[in-house]
């Protein structure tokens, strides 16, 4: 009975143990794979942003932490009276602790791609309905030569 009880104990413990190191992962893989400004994906920018440096660039320049930390503890220190329009944004929704102002699934670099990819879009149906155009010009005058050519026999 006291084996049963301690292999037991020994199971809810080695579960409790597996539970964790697998939840230290997650959060690992976390770290490594998200922007903790944004929530991103690396997968994303490495795809999407490649021109820009990929993950890597994104991380250390446009959302870099520190410079979030840094911003934060500058509007600690500032005077209120001496806030832009923008500080004293931020500073309100710190103040009803409210995260508004983080670019939480957005990022430059990815909006600039989809502008891209839209640029590229419109001019592809553009040629397209030219191509169409021209398609339907030369249909016209193929029409126009076979008549020609079956009243002349």
């Amino acid at each position: 009975m006291v084996v049963i009880l301690l292999n037991m104990i020994s199971g809810i413990i080695i579960d409790t143990f597996g539970a964790i190191r697998t939840k230290k992962q997650e959060i690992e893989n976390d770290i490594k794979q998200k922007c903790f400004i944004c929530g991103i994906e690396a997968s994303v920018f490495d795809h999407y942003g490649d021109d820009e440096g990929g993950f890597k660039a994104h991380i250390s320049s446009a959302h870099n932490i520190w410079q979030y930390v840094y911003f934060l503890i500058y509007l600690r220190e500032k005077d209120e009276i001496e806030y832009n329009g923008t500080e004293s944004y931020v500073r309100h929704c710190l103040n009803k602790n409210d995260t508004n102002f983080l670019p939480i699934n957005q990022a430059i670099v990815l909006t600039d791609y989809k502008l891209r990819q839209t640029r590229a879009e419109a001019e592809l149906h553009k040629f397209v309905n030219e191509t169409h155009k021209i398609v339907k010009e030369i249909e016209k005058k193929m029409e126009k030569f076979q008549t020609t050519i079956s009243q002349e026999k």
